[in-house]
């Protein structure tokens, strides 16, 4: 099955971005099972990590498969600093298989743009990235009509681990990091994100900075190296 490539931005202007001149960006990336007279292209991305990475040919802006009339999604997310990007690997694969796999490039905290320190300290910002862009794929776009709602799945590397566990009702367990006479019981963590519209997570090597509350949500599967749990 050919492998179609798109990409795009979507404002989120319910948050200002780092710098506060105007909304939050959500750059993101999607792979998705194309029509089968799609035709493969390079790809060339320009970020300043580009280079470390082998990326194969894709269907850029092919028309999407109309084998199924609704897909199921996958929403990435990319490890601290890096971009979508970096799990090409992945999202084609499963974009063969029949998903629909859209990575966000969280802002601040990619090398698609320049870093900032609050991307970096703020990454609780990133579980709403996710919720937002999907909802807004749902309705609006080359997807829109097309996304099976029932079957939307979060997938993170690293700090992405973290975000999609989040995105199950994860909170951030800072305690771990700032003991201090003043502050004794840091547990709660800041804001988290949760979403009943993702119904399975799976975290790859997630950074150990969150805690997973017991509200009666399913586990995310954690894949560690070769084993998962």
């Amino acid at each position: 099955m050919p492998v179609g490539f798109r990409q795009g931005l979507f404002e989120d202007a319910s948050r200002p971005n780092w710098d506060g001149s105007g909304p939050r960006p959500l750059r993101w990336t999607a792979w998705y099972p194309a029509a089968e007279n799609a035709v493969d292209h390079e790809l060339r991305p320009h970020d300043t990590t580009a280079s470390w990475f082998a990326y194969r040919p894709a269907a850029r802006d092919a028309d999407l498969s109309q084998t199924h009339a609704r897909h199921p999604i996958v929403m990435l997310s990319h490890g601290t600093g890096g971009t979508a990007m970096h799990l090409d690997w992945l999202a084609r694969e499963l974009a063969g298989r029949g998903f629909i796999v859209v990575g966000v490039d969280h802002h601040g905290n990619t090398s698609a743009e320049p870093y900032r320190a609050e991307g970096f300290l703020a990454w609780w910002e990133r579980a709403r990235d996710l919720t937002l862009l999907l909802d807004a794929l749902a309705v609006d776009g080359e997807f829109a009509g097309h996304i099976d709602a029932d079957q939307a799945f979060g997938v993170g590397y690293s700090l992405g681990g973290c975000t999609a566990a989040a995105l199950l009702g994860a909170i951030t367990e800072t305690s771990r990091f700032e003991r201090s006479p003043k502050n004794r019981n840091f547990g709660r963590g800041p804001a988290n994100s949760p979403t009943s519209r993702i119904t399975c997570r799976a975290c790859c090597r997630p950074a150990p900075s969150f805690a997973i509350p017991g509200r009666g949500c399913p586990p995310p599967i954690l894949i560690r190296g070769s084993r998962q749990r």
